[in-house]
């Protein structure tokens, strides 16, 4: 198994109408490569004990979790992984919510979560629209130089 360190998490809506994208403050992370024939993640959240409700709640939904995740270093692109909450573990200060994830391979640009995040800044008309237009480019020139 490969250990790296986790620099940042955000929790992605399932469609853009339905809530904001949760950008979660880490204290720590780790996420870990199992190398099975799954290709499943863990990946730990040591986070402050004020996402505890949220946290419970995703994960008496038991629903999967769209992630967005940055690996190592801050600069790093994102990674979009679908993960289900493990453990939930309050500790006296701070909380350990353990994932299982996989790594979504995305061959197309997320243009949704483009748009909540531009939205939830508080773009709109011409701005939302230059904006939008301005990352999607980018994107779509990013996954020509990977293929």
């Amino acid at each position: 198994m490969k250990t790296f360190r986790l620099v940042s998490l955000s929790v992605l809506p399932d469609s853009p109408s339905e809530e904001e994208i949760v950008e979660v403050d880490l204290i720590e992370g780790l996420i870990i490569n199992r190398e099975d024939n799954d290709r499943r993640w863990i990946i730990e959240a040591f986070i402050d004990k004020s996402y505890t409700d949220l946290f419970t709640t995703y994960k008496a939904s038991n629903r999967e979790l769209q992630l967005r995740v940055k690996i190592t270093d801050e600069s790093n692109e994102p990674a979009f992984v679908v993960a289900t909450i493990m453990s939930i573990n309050v500790l006296s200060e701070h909380l350990s919510v353990l994932f299982d994830a996989k790594i979504a391979r995305t061959k197309f640009v997320n243009s949704e979560v483009i748009l909540a995040q531009l939205l939830q800044q508080g773009l709109q008309g011409e701005e939302l629209l230059k904006q939008f237009n301005h990352l999607v480019h980018q994107e779509r020139k990013k996954l020509k130089t990977v293929k």
